[in-house]
């Protein structure tokens, strides 16, 4: 893992902020800041608004953590199911690594829609998308997870929070 700096860090917390803050009194209840939207099941604090969220292959090569979420346990974790507390939030890295799971991508912030991963978002500061994630994304696409891509300069340029992002959809 790169170590990413305070400007993505920063980044990524006031995307999450923004897309909890819509989804904050609104369960069961579409919201959305264009061109996302979702209908949010999930109380606070997070809304099924996740930082970090880690996509991960099982050792039967199933894709892991987009339907069903982390947090609905459906019986693929094999054996794992009380080794992590799911309900908190998705493993990290390297406890995904400590599961038996390999995360092919880690979302800068994921957002669930009715118990699946609908939209993964990559912040972007630096560097762009490398071509070993983007071939991971083309797979993860194939689950029906729309992925975007936005700047993290253009995120803490806004003073308030935006009716429109301003991002890029990963073909």
């Amino acid at each position: 893992m790169g170590v990413e700096s305070y400007k993505h860090q920063f980044a990524k917390a006031t995307l999450a902020g923004w897309l909890r803050d819509v989804a904050a009194g609104n369960v069961d209840e579409y919201v959305g800041i264009k061109p996302i939207n979702w209908r949010v099941n999930r109380g606070g604090p997070h809304y099924g608004v996740w930082v970090e969220y880690p996509i991960c292959l099982n050792k039967n090569n199933w894709i892991l953590g987009t339907c069903n979420v982390w947090d609905e346990n459906d019986g693929v974790w094999e054996g794992n199911e009380t080794a992590w507390d799911w309900s908190v939030c998705p493993p990290t890295y390297d406890e995904c690594i400590k599961l038996g799971l390999l995360p092919i991508a880690i979302f800068d912030v994921a957002i669930q829609h009715k118990g699946i991963i609908t939209y993964g978002l990559e912040v972007v500061h630096r560097n762009g998308i490398s071509d070993l994630k983007s071939d991971y994304l083309q797979r993860i696409k194939k689950e029906g997870i729309e992925v975007f891509t936005i700047d993290a300069d253009w995120i803490l340029s806004r003073v308030k929070r935006p009716t429109t992002l301003v991002c890029q959809r990963v073909a």
